[in-house]
């Protein structure tokens, strides 16, 4: 019996053994895999729909990167998901569009959660309206309502002031259809 239990315990050796020198030949052949994207260069925002400019599957992608590469606005306006005056700050939402050369007269926006509200893109160019990267010069992490943000310049426009353009302020917004 002891003799058995010997040659059990040689074979378990000498296959760990093998299975160890399999492992390392494996992971000294397999190439090294490539480093993770920066977090700037991964997409926050898709845009599809009637768009001139697309990728191959016929939407466009935003990393923030991208969106801090069009020209920026800043709104230190209320909200009334907020505490006091903010700063916000990132494209307007016009540039965003032209960006990928909309081609109609409205946008669905849709948030994280699936909520979505419908924007006549002719309030975006009367407003400056921004698609808000930034609270107070940070970028605004998804518990905070980020990481992209409608916002309408209420200080400046009294008239932005109601519930209308309140359900337009979509926040976790994460993709947008041209209609």
């Amino acid at each position: 019996m002891r003799l058995h239990c010997l040659r059990i315990q040689t074979i378990w050796n000498t296959s760990l053994l093998i299975a160890l020198l399999f492992a390392a030949l494996i992971s000294q052949a397999a190439p090294s895999l490539p480093a993770l994207p920066s977090s700037t260069n991964l997409p926050l925002l898709t845009i599809s729909g009637k768009i001139g400019t697309k990728d191959h599957v016929g939407k466009a992608e935003f990393s923030l990167a991208a969106l801090d590469n069009l020209p920026q606005q800043t709104n230190e306006t209320w909200t009334p998901w907020h505490n006091g005056v903010q700063k916000f700050s990132g494209p307007t939402f016009y540039e965003v569009l032209k960006a990928v050369n909309a081609q109609g007269t409205n946008v669905v926006v849709t948030a994280i959660n699936d909520y979505a509200s419908t924007i006549p893109i002719q309030e975006l160019r009367q407003y400056p309206i921004i698609l808000a990267t930034r609270i107070n010069g940070k970028t605004i992490p998804i518990r905070d309502k980020g990481p992209l943000i409608i916002i309408y310049p209420f200080d400046r426009y009294p008239e932005t002031k109601n519930e209308i353009s309140y359900f337009r302020s979509v926040w976790n917004v994460r993709a947008v259809e041209v209609r």
